[in-house]
C-alpha cells in the first residue's frame, strides 16, 4: 500500500470501510440464510454490530481527509488505532468462524461450510493487508 504515497491514509481507510462493510454483511447473510443456533446467531449480531461501528468510524474518517483534498503525508495515530481496531475485530471473528464450523449443526450443509470457509479466507485477506503494512505491535502480527 505504501505505493499510494500521500494518499495512502485513505487508501488504508477505504479498505478498513470495505471489509467492515463486507464482515456486517457476511454475518447478516449467516445469521438470516443459515438455521443458526440462538448462541451462534447472537454472536453474529454482535458482529454486525461492531463491524459497523468500524464502518462508520472509517466513513468519519474519510469524510475527516476530504477537508484536506485526501491527502495525508503520515498515517495518523486515529488511522493507526482504527486499523489495529478492524485487524482485532476481524480476527476475533476468523476465531468464531472456526468455532463456527466445528459446533454448529448449520456448518454440517456443505454450502454453508464453504460459504464460511470463503468469508474466513476473505477476512483473513484483509488481516494480509494490515499486517503487510507494519503498522501492528509484533505480538499482533504473530496471532494471526
Amino acid at each position: 500500500m505504501y505505493h499510494y504515497g500521500d494518499r495512502m491514509e485513505l487508501r488504508l481507510l477505504e479498505e478498513i470501510w470495505f471489509w467492515s462493510m463486507q464482515g456486517r454483511e457476511h454475518a447478516t447473510v449467516l445469521k438470516e440464510l443459515l438455521k443458526v443456533e440462538e448462541e451462534f446467531r447472537n454472536k453474529l449480531s454482535r458482529f454486525e454490530e461492531r463491524f459497523g461501528k468500524l464502518e462508520g468510524k472509517a466513513i468519519r474518517f474519510v469524510e475527516g481527509l476530504a477537508r484536506y483534498g485526501y491527502r495525508s503525508y503520515r498515517l495518523q495515530p486515529h488511522t493507526v488505532r482504527l486499523a489495529y481496531k478492524a485487524y482485532t475485530v476481524n480476527h476475533e471473528y476468523i476465531t468464531f468462524l472456526d468455532r463456527f464450523l466445528k459446533e454448529s449443526r448449520a456448518a454440517e450443509n456443505p454450502v454453508a461450510r464453504t460459504l464460511v470457509n470463503h468469508i474466513k479466507n476473505e477476512t483473513d485477506y484483509f488481516m494480509g493487508i494490515v499486517s503487510g503494512l507494519g503498522i501492528m505491535p509484533n505480538e499482533v502480527r504473530k496471532e494471526g
